[in-house]
């Protein structure tokens, strides 16, 4: 297998192309959102919480980036959004009081930084790019982002709960050993820093498998071809 193939199919693969996609997420890439998951994800309640803050601040962001995109410099777009931002977090923090109020003090101050995350300025600079600007590719890069914000926070959350609480969405659940240890961000760090080797080994597989396969397709084509060839000679 020469070099220059698996390079181009390193390049075009679109396995891979999906993969890095997904590994635009802040949780992944950025890493602007670990302290959301390390300190907060300690409860399913938490965790929905938090996801559900996360989707609308990024959706309402998003589609002002692409209404303002080009409109004005880069220190007028960065303040609008995160003023929207600010504005949509009042509302959510309303609602999560209003749907779940014994956790709105818990989660405090990581409510309010929300406005401030590094995505809000992320977003509004995705939707800046040369040509006119469309809606749908900023949507679907919010849609990969927020799902897998609110499954990392899912995976993080249950067995934290699970264990350090023995109970799950607030309901007591037998547990056969309770570690109390769980619930301290030392544990969050640990989770997220499995969660981010289990990526990155599934990612490179899936990458290697992408390769070969598009090695094998691209073999099979010149062997065809070949055989055409010698057809018609013949």
């Amino acid at each position: 297998m020469r070099l220059s193939t698996i390079r181009k199919y390193r390049k075009n693969s679109k396995v891979r192309q999906g993969i890095l996609s997904v590994g635009r997420n802040p949780i992944i890439l950025l890493g602007v959102s670990l302290p959301f998951v390390i300190a907060t994800a300690t409860s399913l309640r938490n965790a929905a919480a938090m996801s559900l803050e996360y989707v609308v601040i990024n959706f309402v962001t998003a589609v002002l980036s692409v209404l303002i995109a080009g409109k004005a410099p880069f220190w007028v777009r960065a303040a609008i959004n995160v003023g929207a931002a600010t504005v949509v977090m009042m509302l959510t923090r309303a609602l999560i009081t209003w749907m779940m109020p014994d956790i709105s003090n818990y989660l405090g101050t990581y409510i309010y930084l929300m406005a401030l995350n590094g995505m809000v300025l992320l977003q509004s600079e995705e939707a800046v790019r040369p040509g006119p600007v469309k809606l749908w590719p900023v949507m679907k890069g919010v849609v990969i982002n927020v799902a897998v914000f609110a499954v990392m926070m899912l995976i993080v959350s249950l067995p934290r709960e699970y264990l350090g609480n023995g109970t799950l969405w607030g309901r007591a659940i037998p547990a056969p050993v309770k570690l109390s240890g769980v619930q301290l961000p030392f544990f969050g760090f640990i989770s997220v820093g499995f969660l981010l080797a289990f990526v990155r080994f599934t990612t490179k597989k899936i990458q290697a498998f992408g390769i070969v396969d598009g090695a094998r397709k691209a073999a099979n084509e010149r062997a065809r071809y070949t055989a055409i060839h010698v057809e018609i000679d013949e």
